[in-house]
């Protein structure tokens, strides 16, 4: 059946993933409000959605009983929040590392990278991750703040466009984001743990910017409790300067382009 969620990928993926429960016995519910994921790069949000499905396939393909072959997935703003809730049964016992799901594959060295790439995507965009297990039911919660995560996206955006013109290479649109993104990640938590700014993973996390924030409502306000709507302030102001940076460059590099056609 076909699946409408307001956002065109998400629907071609989303159906699908529909189709093919259908055709292997598997009910797959959907509620998802596709309009709230316009933040997501095209690439992440097909790599986010497509891994949370494929690991909800794989763990109820297994199950025998057909009232347990049941796949759950809903996507919808709370207030400043967009939620992204899956959930599905499973045979077996799950262990976590790190807050994760380790594979059950008997390979752990080739498997286990669709849950690494979820958290990657999920930090990425400054949101937050948790999985846990009740009763014989996994549940994977997503957690975005629409702001930040939509100036997030629109930074990376923005870069990935400049480096694909300077470039004249539209690979590199997807390339550059993903993987200065990694390479910032892994040094600042090989080498730089105490720079939590160098990680791009904590630019949109107003967790981060709790002491900053108490600091900064110290010296101004003599004090302040809502250190976290200050974190959040901090958050957007960092973003939202670096995308007047970014789409300053963004003219630009394309006048340059031109003038070397």
């Amino acid at each position: 059946a076909k699946v409408e969620t307001g956002n065109q990928l998400l629907d071609v993926l989303l159906t699908e993933k529909s189709l093919y429960c259908e055709q292997n016995g598997i009910t797959f519910s959907c509620m998802a409000d596709g309009k709230q994921l316009a933040f997501l790069a095209d690439g992440d949000l097909y790599c986010l959605f497509g891994n949370i499905i494929d690991n909800a396939l794989e763990a109820v393909k297994a199950i025998q009983e057909e009232q347990r072959r049941v796949i759950n997935l809903v996507v919808k703003a709370r207030g400043n929040m967009l939620v992204i809730q899956s959930d599905n049964y499973f045979d077996g016992e799950r262990a976590f590392a790190g807050g994760l799901p380790v594979t059950t594959k008997a390979d752990k060295h080739y498997h286990g990278f669709g849950m690494r790439s979820i958290k990657m995507i999920v930090h990425k965009y400054g949101g937050e991750l948790t999985a846990q297990v009740e009763e014989g039911i996994f549940h994977l919660n997503i957690l975005f703040s629409l702001g930040e995560g939509f100036l997030n996206g629109v930074f990376w955006a923005g870069a990935g466009g400049t480096a694909a013109v300077l470039a004249r290479n539209p690979y590199i649109a997807y390339a550059l984001p993903f993987v200065t993104f990694y390479v910032l990640t892994v040094f600042q938590e090989r080498y730089y743990r105490s720079l939590f700014f160098l990680s791009p993973k904590c630019w949109a996390d107003p967790v981060y910017f709790h002491e900053a924030a108490s600091e900064t409502a110290l010296l101004i306000f003599g004090g302040c409790s809502e250190t976290f709507d200050l974190g959040h302030l901090f958050c957007i102001g960092i973003l939202s300067g670096m995308c007047a940076v970014c789409f300053r460059c963004f003219p630009g590099a394309v006048k340059r382009r031109l003038d070397l056609m």
